[in-house]
């Protein structure tokens, strides 16, 4: 999409992009305060995520709740006592009596081992506080280290002001502070944020293509992996998006950087934890990661023997590697379809199928479809789980794709499959949670440096008729904007929202239906010079989303062909109609497309470029392709536009615009009284004398 800074200059406008920001190699003054205001309003949110979690704590006691939490509590307790190592090889003959319980290699370790950890840095601080007080505090702690991830995820993804208010959305969502609630020490408590930071490791990566942040990814994915099942979820959606960016043409270093070292050594840290062990490996749900790992090595391949040999050489070699790679990846897939064949479940874990296929559950394992959480949620769900989000996650969504960076396209991927996998089971709202935050955060009213974004069109054109045009220049419009032209452009109009003469009023809008050469006369007669008019067309394309400004003069021009021939009566409303239809495109007829309102309006529209595949001069308010795409002005001449293109403001010329034709070198100006013989081809019988022809 073409954004309004590369739209032809129009004087008194600021070159200014689509979302706002100055084009600046020079640090504003103000950006130190605003990076202070940053930093405290981020405070501020970490705080609150924390506080809002502790009600628990204050209404009945450092407890904690549930049931699952309480084994949690019992190892954390135990790791305490007993060291890290017995709690590696612990074996709990008090459970499954007689069977016993293995409990390092069948837990998720993150978790038990952070909360000895923190346990253990305060007793060296000499704080001698119990084990439980720090399980019980676990959920709002990380809460606020999730608010801080998601700042920083979204600040990557859109900047500051996204950031901030997606921090804030994920501080007080209702679906995570169900499971992060003091008191509520499970594996989610602490998950959320680790996978959020593992996403901002990887968009941050992408970004910057530096190793160093390849390195925190690792480390990010090895600490999520440790603490909860759920990293299953990040080993499918990083290749989802790897493989969307090699088929959009989005390779880069650093896609490369920030997917290939993850997709060999975030198994290798799999492989390190008990409880999944060869599992990264040997499961199906891992087979994705190393698939896309080999087309993003063959799209390299492609594209640096492309850079490296000359066209006809380059297709012959695409043809060889094409053909070794299918062969190759045809053998791999049947060693791999023989593979997973052998298996009853086809490789897949039993909650993993009940993803895939919501009534593989219920079929065939009931112990998970018996579990409330594991059912999928009703459609009051997002609205009770997610509150205000629910309205500003859509708007997001499609503002994600305006500008569609690498970040953005990941936070698009991410949402949609949240959304799915949401639909399935109730519990994975919680995973739903920051991406529904996050969109949120870019759906609302900022900028990308956090200020807000402000339509002042109106005011802009005002300001500009108050400072270049005659204290005694008569200002034509609809009678909709007299009062605010009188007011804060302070000049002269022609009718106002009094509305009192309506003779007055038809003559403008007669002026406004007829062509460009009459319509000038007419407005010459009432002594206008400059005349404007509100375009509503250009502002859905800045927005991204919307159907632009629909209450502009285009929407409004029938009134004034109705006040017009109520009037004058070579105004005829059906002249402007199409079988009784309003149209701006090419059905339109002859008389709408000659008008001036169209002309002023759609003056060098279709140079803005088009929109979301839509044609060059489509109107986003009227969602048809204008129907005179290019033409010139002959009566007017362009003096301003706003930024967004609301308000448009016309010179009325005294005589037309002539085009200033060159002299020809080749004529020859007769001198007066002379005459000049007129030039034959040779050859021709007339060009011989008169005498000769006789």
């Amino acid at each position: 999409m073409t954004d309004a800074s590369n739209t032809p200059p129009v004087s008194g406008v600021a070159t200014t992009s689509t979302d706002g920001s100055k084009k600046s190699d020079k640090r504003s003054p103000g950006s130190s305060a605003a990076s202070l205001t940053t930093v405290l309003t981020l405070i501020a949110i970490c705080l609150l995520a924390t506080a809002v979690r502790l009600f628990s704590v204050i209404k009945y006691e450092s407890v904690i709740h549930e049931f699952d939490p309480y084994f949690n509590y019992r190892v954390t307790r135990y790791l305490t006592e007993e060291g890290f190592t017995k709690t590696w090889n612990f074996f709990d003959s008090f459970t499954w009596y007689p069977l016993g319980r293995i409990v390092g290699g069948t837990m998720y370790p993150g978790l038990i081992f952070t909360a000895g950890l923190i346990w253990k840095v305060l007793q060296a601080l000499r704080s001698p506080i119990h084990i439980q007080e720090i399980c019980v505090f676990m959920g709002p702690l990380f809460s606020g280290l999730c608010a801080l991830a998601t700042f920083f995820f979204m600040r990557e993804v859109r900047g500051d002001g996204a950031g901030l208010a997606s921090a804030a959305f994920i501080a007080i969502i209702p679906s995570y502070i169900s499971r992060s609630v003091a008191g509520s020490y499970d594996l989610e408590s602490i998950a959320i944020a680790a996978l959020v930071t593992v996403f901002f490791l990887y968009v941050k990566t992408l970004n910057t293509a530096s190793l160093r942040w390849a390195t925190a990814l690792f480390f990010g994915y090895l600490y999520m992996v440790a603490s909860w099942g759920g990293y299953s979820f990040i080993v499918n959606l990083l290749p989802i998006h790897c493989l969307a960016s090699i088929v959009l043409g989005r390779v880069s270093t650093g896609l490369y950087v920030a997917y290939a070292p993850f997709a060999i050594l975030g198994a290798l840290a799999a492989l390190n934890i008990p409880v999944i062990g060869f599992n990264a490996v040997l499961m199906s749900e891992h087979f994705a990661s190393f698939a896309v790992f080999g087309i993003l090595h063959a799209a390299f391949a492609i594209k640096w023997i492309k850079e490296t040999l000359p066209p006809r050489t380059y297709e012959a070699a695409k043809r060889v590697v094409w053909t070794v790679g299918t062969a190759v990846a045809g053998v791999i897939l049947v060693l791999v379809t023989g593979y997973v064949t052998a298996s009853p479940t086809f490789g897949w874990t039993g909650r993993s199928l009940s993803l895939l296929d919501p009534t593989y559950a219920s079929k065939y394992i009931p112990i998970i479809a018996s579990v409330s959480e594991h059912q999928p949620p009703a459609w009051s769900s997002y609205y009770n789980d997610l509150h205000l989000v629910t309205l500003l996650a859509p708007a997001g969504l499609v503002a994600a794709f305006t500008p569609l960076t690498d970040a953005s396209l990941f936070l698009v991927l991410y949402a949609v499959t949240a959304v799915y996998f949401s639909g399935v089971m109730v519990r994975l709202m919680l995973v739903l949670a920051p991406a529904a935050a996050c969109l949120a955060g870019r759906g609302a009213t900022r900028q990308r440096d956090g200020s807000i974004k402000v339509f002042d069109d109106f005011r802009e054109a005002y300001s500009w008729l108050s400072h270049n045009v005659p204290a005694d220049a008569k200002v034509a419009s609809w009678w909709d904007y007299g009062y605010q032209t009188t007011a804060m452009a302070n000049r002269t109009v022609i009718v106002d929202n009094n509305t009192w003469n309506n003779t007055h009023i038809a003559t403008v809008g007669r002026a406004m239906a007829l062509p460009e050469k009459a319509s000038s006369e007419v407005f010459r007669s009432l002594d206008v010079e400059y005349v404007f008019v509100v375009f509503g067309a250009f502002i859905g394309r800045v927005l991204g989303v919307g159907r632009g400004y629909p209450s502009d003069d285009i929407n409004k021009f029938l009134w004034m062909v109705r006040i017009g021939g109520g009037v004058f009566p070579d105004i005829k409303e059906r002249d402007y109609l199409n079988r009784g239809q309003y149209r701006v495109d090419s059905t339109a007829p002859k008389a709408m497309l000659d008008s001036t309102m169209y002309r002023l309006s759609y003056y060098r529209f279709a140079e803005t470029g088009p929109l979301f595949g839509m044609p060059y001069g489509y109107d986003r308010v009227r969602q048809q392709t204008i129907g005179l795409p290019d033409f010139k002005l002959k009566h007017y001449e362009e003096v301003f536009t706003s930024e967004h293109w609301m308000v448009r403001v016309y010179r009325v010329l005294p005589e037309p615009n002539r085009e200033v034709r060159l002299p020809n070198p080749n004529r020859v100006k007769a001198q007066r009284g002379a005459k000049v013989k007129p030039r034959r081809p040779s050859g021709d019988p007339t060009s011989m004398p008169s005498k000769t022809r006789q």
